[in-house]
């Protein structure tokens, strides 16, 4: 099909200040010559095709924030006054009970009491029960056995 090219943004018009006459490419609501078919196959695998505009891009977040962002804040708003009712009542029960202080063990002290109320335990029953390895419980235990020996000699 030959014709004038009617892309508003011919390359051949702005190079030669005349409209191109041959060969044209039905491409969308025009028809359109090589040389713009070639730039806007470029511009479409480079993902140029359409650029948005400032206004879109407004409206887009605008869209997101209302969609994304506002619903976040009243949950976050929602949880921070169900922390600080939780918090009151907390401060309730420990003015009842006063502050109970937790004592954390560690797991070598629990393996060596564990030892010292069942001496006739093995090392790989210890380490069956406290789902660990052999060596861990020979070193947990190691501070709990008996000293063989004198800590000075004495002549």
């Amino acid at each position: 099909m030959t014709g004038t090219c009617i892309d508003p943004k011919c390359s051949y018009f702005h190079k030669h200040k005349e409209p191109y006459n041959g060969p044209v490419r039905p491409y969308g609501p025009w028809r359109i010559c090589d040389f713009c078919f070639g730039r806007r196959m470029k511009q479409h695998a480079d993902g140029l095709e359409h650029r948005p505009t400032f206004e879109e891009v407004s409206a887009l977040l605008q869209r997101q924030r209302e969609e994304y962002i506002e619903p976040m804040r009243r949950e976050i708003a929602e949880l921070q006054e169900t922390k600080r009712v939780l918090e009151a009542r907390l401060a309730i029960l420990e003015e009842r009970l006063g502050p109970t202080v937790v004592q954390r063990k560690s797991l070598s002290a629990i393996m060596r009491d564990f030892r010292t109320d069942n001496p006739d335990a093995t090392v790989r029953q210890i380490a069956d029960r406290f789902g660990v390895a052999p060596d861990t419980v020979k070193k947990a235990l190691k501070g709990c056995r008996p000293q063989k020996r004198p800590l000075l000699k004495t002549n």
